[in-house]
């Protein structure tokens, strides 16, 4: 069975910049990434500076603490959830 969020996360912001330093969308509480593919990488190639992001399939619902600097793959799903940890 597929992984469903509540109704109130048609209101996430999908993004394609997610939670580097100079998107629009780096201070948002959450954000979907229309992608399987997550780098945690600034557009510099340094480690995000943002900080551990935790990921969510939302298809697979499949969870995933992500590291800055790293990259990660959520295979079946083509978005991703993201919520910084808190600091």
């Amino acid at each position: 069975m597929a992984f469903k969020l509540p109704p109130s996360s048609y209101l996430i912001p999908r993004t394609k910049s997610g939670y580097r330093k100079n998107s629009p969308d780096v201070n948002n509480k959450q954000n979907i990434i229309p992608s399987n593919k997550i780098s945690m990488k600034e557009k510099n190639g340094k480690p995000l500076k943002k900080g551990s992001i935790i990921g969510t399939g939302l298809t697979t619902g499949k969870t995933k603490i992500m590291k800055p600097g790293k990259n990660y793959t959520f295979p079946g799903d083509n978005e991703v959830l993201e919520t910084p940890t808190k600091k």
